[in-house]
């Protein structure tokens, strides 16, 4: 009975990890194309920091990019 609901919270939990991670990709993907709509092809430096971006980077980016006129605009401070 231990056993089993050690196994059932350890895939609980890996698979909260999984939806967080999917989420997560899915959101630098939309930002990036969002980006490259706008300002055309994304410098390697831009990628990689959305690629380790975290959630309210992102969040705050994709907020910034509606209203920016250049990917320093969106990236500055």
């Amino acid at each position: 009975e231990i056993y089993q609901m050690g196994k059932n919270e350890g895939l609980l939990e890996g698979r909260q990890e999984g939806e967080q991670k999917g989420r997560q990709e899915g959101e630098q993907k939309l930002v990036m194309r969002l980006l490259e709509k706008r300002f055309g092809k994304l410098p390697t430096s831009v990628k990689n920091r959305l690629e380790n971006a975290s959630p309210a980077e992102l969040d705050r980016w994709s907020v910034q990019l509606l209203n920016a006129n250049s990917l320093e605009d969106i990236f500055k401070g």
